[in-house]
């Protein structure tokens, strides 16, 4: 949700009030405001007097008494309270990716400068610009052509938009108008378009084609092996030729696999379509990979549209036959503000961890975990929002291959999802709980945070526990039930 705290325009004294853009509904829900004054101290954050003004309180609880809708307007005696003015959503720039808001000539309260803004959606995102630091943020003004840009992070339509405007002689006021059609994949400049395919032939030839920063790449038949993962730094599609079979095979060591085994993206505009993914040697060589490690791993803290994952064949690494029972290695791994697609794979291994989005998951057929591997999931995600998971089937094949569930997702997600469509997937017999184990000891049982196929987790989705915390005590004839069973469709 978005909030606002703001004095009351006109009102003597320590007057404020609270403007919360609500994105479900709150009735009967608590919440608790916490306030530091300019004047405020250092100290006990329960300790009003160290912490805060002396005499006012600065932690308020309160309880919502209504029903509140994501798409209803404040309330109008909110409202009257503080100065408005007019703004519009405009079309989205198609060179530049950004969106724009134009403020209507004449409607500003006053004739004094802008200083700040801050732009919110009623889905949480906010984008910020304060000028009198002198640094521009994620919005950008134009006062002679009165008209704020920013890029988007979500198609607007039907949605709500707030902005409100700081000017230089303290006043504030906002404005409250419908968003519009933005494409994200816009944001950045897709310079794929156009070009020629460029074929390969081999491992070297691939990673020339790579290293002079070709476009697209055309895999002709045939089986490539790595020493380690790709970097992915600028936009290209990977492909193999119509009707050939490929197969990228990676050496795993422990000197050359940092936080991926196959690729990392580190840009817009990736699409890997038509090979296969297989690994050359054992788990125990890597070591204790860092938290996040994944066949697939987006970059860290980067922000990467359009990444198209299609029609692949992934199997993820697997543990020696002296190795112990582990935890599974994640099959692909993006992070906040990563979008695209995933669609018409062949999956076997951990999990696919997604944050935030837009995402499409589709059609993906999901093998469970390989042998002596407990994946905790098929997917998981935080913060979440316009996903749609459609058409994707589960089952596991391999004995002693544990996967727990179909979807997971942070306990601290609770009310922060939006726009998802859950729909069409079949989950089989074999996905779910393992039975009960005793582990030796120093060793790590896989827990289950519930028995539903789509569960809260409350360690977290990001799964921070140790990637490779290992246990034993799994039966060796048998694993979970995997005789024929009716299929749940979500």
């Amino acid at each position: 949700m978005t909030a606002e705290f703001r004095n009351r325009t006109g009102v003597t004294g320590s007057t404020a009030e609270l403007f919360v853009g609500a994105d479900e509904n709150f009735l009967n829900q608590t919440f608790t405001l916490t306030v530091t004054y300019a004047d405020g101290k250092p100290g006990n954050p329960d300790d009003p007097i160290q912490y805060n003004r002396k005499d006012k309180p600065h932690r308020v609880t309160f309880t919502v008494t209504s029903v509140t809708s994501a798409t209803a307007a404040m309330p109008a005696v909110a409202n009257a309270n503080q100065p408005q003015f007019q703004a519009y959503s405009e079309p989205q720039d198609l060179a530049t990716g950004k969106s724009r808001i134009r403020i209507v000539p004449g409607s500003l309260p006053t004739t004094s400068a802008i200083v700040k803004a801050r732009l919110g959606n009623q889905h949480g995102t906010t984008w910020d610009m304060d000028l009198s630091d002198g640094n521009l943020y994620q919005l950008k003004y134009d006062a002679g052509a009165g008209r704020f840009d920013f890029l988007p992070v979500r198609d607007e339509r039907g949605s709500n938009l707030t902005l409100v405007l700081t000017f230089a002689d303290g006043k504030k006021a906002f404005a409250r108008f419908a968003g519009v059609e933005s494409d994200i994949n816009r944001r950045y400049p897709d310079s794929r378009i156009g070009e020629t395919a460029w074929d390969v032939n081999s491992a070297a030839s691939l990673i020339s084609a790579l290293n002079a920063q070709k476009p697209l790449i055309q895999l002709q038949s045939g089986s490539y092996t790595f020493n380690g993962p790709l970097t992915l730094n600028y936009p290209v599609r990977i492909k193999a030729a119509p009707g050939v079979t490929v197969t990228l095979t990676f050496a795993l060591n422990n000197t050359n696999y940092g936080s991926a085994g196959a690729f990392v993206v580190n840009s817009s505009h990736v699409a890997l379509d038509g090979f296969a993914i297989r690994f050359q040697g054992y788990t125990d060589v890597l070591g204790s990979p860092p938290d996040g490690w994944a066949v697939i791993r987006g970059k860290t803290d980067d922000q990467d549209v359009d990444v198209s994952i299609t029609n692949l064949d992934v199997e993820a690494p697997r543990p020696g036959p002296s190795e112990p029972h582990q935890k599974a290695l994640d099959l692909m791994h993006f992070d906040d503000k990563d979008s695209g697609v995933i669609s018409g794979n062949v999956l076997k291994g951990g999990s696919v961890v997604l944050g935030h989005g837009p995402w499409l998951v589709a059609d993906n057929k999901y093998l469970g975990a390989v042998a002596r591997t407990t994946a905790q999931s098929f997917l998981a995600g935080y913060h979440l929002h316009d996903v749609v998971i459609r058409g994707n089937d589960l089952r596991q094949e391999e004995a002693e291959g544990y996967a727990l569930r179909f979807f997971s997702f942070g306990s601290s997600d609770h009310g922060r999802w939006f726009n998802l469509a859950i729909e069409n997937n079949k989950v089989r017999a074999g996905i779910g709980n393992p039975p009960t184990i005793t582990p030796r000891s120093g060793e790590i049982a896989p827990r289950s945070c519930c028995s539903s196929s789509i569960c809260r987790d409350s360690r977290g989705s990001r799964r921070r526990s140790p990637r490779m915390a290992t246990w034993s005590g799994f039966p060796t004839s048998r694993g979970p039930s995997r005789k024929p069973a009716t299929s749940s469709r979500f």
